[in-house]
Parts: structure tokens; C-alpha cells; sequence
């Protein structure tokens, strides 16, 4: 049996990268195809034009050869207007995410075969789980045949259940592959209920108890997707920071040597530079 000083971990980095939007969170991965990285993204924002942008710009710091490094699959879900308001045409988008996993083709001669044939110097990118929640929202109310109304409360469960599912399938220390998955903040505290003298239960949130978590799907789960990443990380500002910031916990896979933060250009292959050593 192998001692900790022969464990692996350090061969692939599985990171959690958080941000507001306009963060700089799909631009900071030019650093990485820059560094040689192989980058596969699951594009699910439809907003990778800043990367293209940044990687194809003659002025840019970024080698030229760089761009050769990145390959993307854009994923959305159709919208239709029905009766004043918009709603999904189909639900479509969650599977076809899924498929990716088994067969990584992007249908235009793009084949790359499972994540799990992947090796170090791959990055398996998702951006972003806040929609990939979405998508999957929608195909638990299409099963059940309510894709244009509200969820049930059953729906949330379900499509949580999904989602974490999802997860364990990055976390697999059979997936040998680098994996960056890109998120909106969301903040939550704890609640507290009120009951008034009629009788009626209101909730509020305790002042000084928020937390910055990844969005995902409700509250339930936000607070536990950390635990399936050894890396999370923070854009804002124009930095990536790797170690707690305000009300944001973070987390790398080397606290005593991998500094606070790094400039947002260059971020990302410095941290996976440095916790490598």
C-alpha cells in the first residue's frame, strides 16, 4: 500500500472557479492553452467570444499557436414565446450535455471519445454549472410533462439529485483529466422563521450569516459542491485568489507555498504551475 508522500493528486487539478458575472472567469483560461493545456470546453453560457477574442488578438500576450489548444461545443436550450411569455421549446440541452461525457463530439467531424480516456494535460471545461442547472431544471419538468410551468417541490430534489450526480462523476478519481468548472456566486444565510400574531410564518435571513457559495439549484446543494473539488477559486477584481476571501471559502491543494492570488491573466496556469512543484 502506497504512503501519503506517493499520493497523486497533484497530477490533476479538479477546480471550482467562482465569480459574478463579467468576473473574467472564461477569459482567465487563456492562460492555460497559452501554457500547452489542452482545453475542452462545454460551453453552456454561449459567451466564449471574450476567450476567442483575447486568444486571437495580435496584441494579445497569448501565443498565436494558443488558440490550436481550445476546442468548444456550445450548448443552449431554445426559447419560444407562449401566451405573453417565454418558455423552453424543448428540453434538449441537459442530454445532450450529458452525451458529452461518454462521447466528446461535436458533430462536425470533432471527436475526441469519453472524458475518461483523457489525460493530465486535458482540461475538461464546463461554463457554466449555473446554467447546466438550468438545463437540467428543464429536463426533470419534461419528464413529468410540465416543461412551461413552475417546478414542484419534488422537481427541485430530483434535479438537485442530477446535478450532484454530475459532480461525482468530475470527482471520480478515475477521471484522469484536469476539470475547471466555472459558476455565479450566490449568497445564502441562515434563516430564521417569525410567527406573527395571526398566525402567519415569515422568514428572514440572520444579518452576518451570509455565505458565498456556487449557484446551482436551491439552497440544498450550493454549500456542498465544494467537497467535490480539491481547488476552488476566486475572479474578481481583476485577480484569482486561491485562498478565502471575504464571505467566499476557498481552497488549493498547496496553502503553504500557492500565494493568495494571482493577476487574472496569467492566474490559472500560474496556480496549476505552483501546485504542481
Amino acid at each position: 500500500m502506497p504512503n501519503l508522500a506517493q499520493y497523486q493528486s497533484g497530477e490533476t487539478t479538479k477546480a471550482i472557479v467562482m465569480g459574478d458575472s463579467g468576473g473574467g472567469k472564461s477569459g482567465a483560461l487563456a492562460s492555460l492553452a497559452h501554457a500547452g493545456y489542452k482545453l475542452h470546453i462545454m460551453d453552456t453560457d454561449n459567451g466564449l467570444d471574450v476567450l476567442k477574442n483575447l486568444l486571437l488578438d495580435p496584441n494579445s500576450r497569448y501565443s498565436p499557436k494558443a488558440i490550436e489548444n481550445v476546442d468548444a461545443i456550445t450548448i443552449t436550450e431554445k426559447m419560444v414565446p407562449k401566451q405573453g411569455i417565454v418558455v423552453p421549446a424543448s428540453a434538449k440541452a441537459w442530454s445532450k450535455c450529458i452525451s458529452l461525457f461518454d462521447k466528446w463530439d461535436d458533430g462536425q467531424g470533432l471527436n475526441l471519445g469519453s472524458i475518461f480516456t483523457w489525460g493530465p494535460q486535458d482540461i475538461l471545461v464546463i461554463d457554466s454549472l449555473t446554467m447546466l442547472c438550468n438545463f437540467c431544471m428543464n429536463q426533470i419538468k419534461a419528464m413529468n410533462n410540465r416543461l412551461q410551468s413552475d417546478p414542484y417541490q419534488s422537481d427541485w430534489g430530483e434535479a438537485q439529485r442530477q446535478i450532484e450526480a454530475v459532480l461525482q462523476t468530475l470527482y471520480d478519481s478515475q477521471l484522469k483529466c484536469n476539470v475547471i468548472v466555472n459558476c455565479h456566486i450566490t449568497r445564502i444565510g441562515q434563516e430564521e422563521s417569525v410567527v406573527s400574531e395571526k398566525g402567519i410564518v415569515s422568514k428572514y435571513t440572520v444579518s452576518g450569516t451570509e455565505r458565498g457559495y456556487p449557484s446551482t439549484l436551491g439552497k440544498a446543494l450550493s454549500p456542498k459542491v465544494g467537497r467535490y473539488f480539491n481547488t476552488a477559486l476566486l475572479c474578481e477584481g481583476g485577480k484569482i485568489y486561491t485562498k478565502t476571501r471575504g464571505i467566499v471559502n476557498l481552497k488549493n491543494t498547496n496553502p503553504v507555498s500557492v500565494p493568495a492570488s494571482f493577476p487574472l491573466e496569467t492566474g490559472l496556469a500560474d496556480y496549476f504551475k505552483a501546485v504542481r512543484k
